[in-house]
């Protein structure tokens, strides 16, 4: 202390003073980085947990679309084994209709 006295040329009671003044100053600065460090890893986190919640849903939509394909597929098929069934219904009563003439 006494050697920042000399420097300065500050009595005691002034380089308290400026130390109290430096000393809150930073204080202030160090309040100001810490709630900004918390708001940005909040944010961050909020973000990560939306792309969460977003991943989920399109997991759904996809299992969702993937299902509704898979029914479209199975009627198709199921229409087309009836169409045939008709067609060869059919094509047997023609050779019948055939055979008797």
């Amino acid at each position: 202390m006494n050697i920042l006295r000399f420097v300065t040329k500050l009595n005691a009671s002034e380089l308290a003073s400026w130390v109290q003044a430096i000393g809150s100053i930073i204080a202030i600065l160090s309040g100001f980085l810490v709630v900004r460090y918390q708001a940005t890893t909040q944010r961050k986190e909020d973000l990560r947990r939306e792309e969460r919640r977003l991943a989920v849903r399109q997991v759904r939509v996809l299992r969702f679309a993937q299902s509704a394909i898979g029914k479209v597929i199975q009627c198709c098929e199921d229409l087309e084994d009836s169409v045939l069934e008709v067609l060869v219904s059919e094509e047997i009563v023609a050779i019948a209709q055939t055979a008797s003439i």
